[in-house]
């Protein structure tokens, strides 16, 4: 903006939080819609938030770009909508071709936040290990787990080549 902004237009950032949640990212959307000289939207972070705030979009011809939402459901959703971040689809196959292919392990063991995008990745992983010839495990955790010992103590009797630890970042 100090030197003029883009073609001589200056930028003004405003600020809405969508938490995560659909319902306060249809709110923030909203809010953001009512004013027409905005065009283009960062966010939402999460699935949810983008998934809320797309037809609010589209609606309002503003575009929408996600810095980290994956889910496989996002993919040409709208013409208002991009992301930068790769899908759950991508990252479960791209990590289980590193796995059978470069690590050359045959037998994966999961432990896995039961959550919506661990269950994606690991769905995608899964399918295509098993594509490949691999065989996969998984024990499950939910996001108050504090102590893994017993899942641990099962995958660990199933004497797997690696441990696949596959959660929600923003959670744990």
């Amino acid at each position: 903006n100090e030197t003029g902004g883009i073609d001589g237009k200056k930028i003004e950032v405003i600020y809405k939080d969508g938490g995560c949640n659909s319902s306060a990212a249809t709110s923030a959307m909203q809010k953001l819609a009512s004013d027409e000289k905005i065009k283009v939207v960062i966010g939402g972070f999460c699935d949810s938030e983008s998934l809320a705030a797309i037809p609010i979009a589209e609606e309002n011809k503003i575009f929408l770009l996600s810095s980290r939402s994956s889910s496989a459901d996002l993919i040409n959703i709208s013409k208002y909508f991009a992301r930068i971040y790769p899908s759950n689809n991508d990252q479960g196959s791209v990590l289980s071709e590193i796995a059978y292919n470069d690590k050359e392990w045959k037998k994966v063991a999961v432990i896995q936040e039961k959550l919506d995008r661990p269950l994606n990745i690991f769905e995608a992983f899964k399918s295509n290990f098993e594509l490949m010839g691999g065989e996969v495990v998984k024990e499950e955790f939910s996001a108050e787990t504090s102590d893994f010992s017993p899942a641990l103590t099962k995958l660990k009797k199933e004497e797997s080549d690696a441990i696949f630890v596959n959660i929600e970042t923003s959670s744990i």
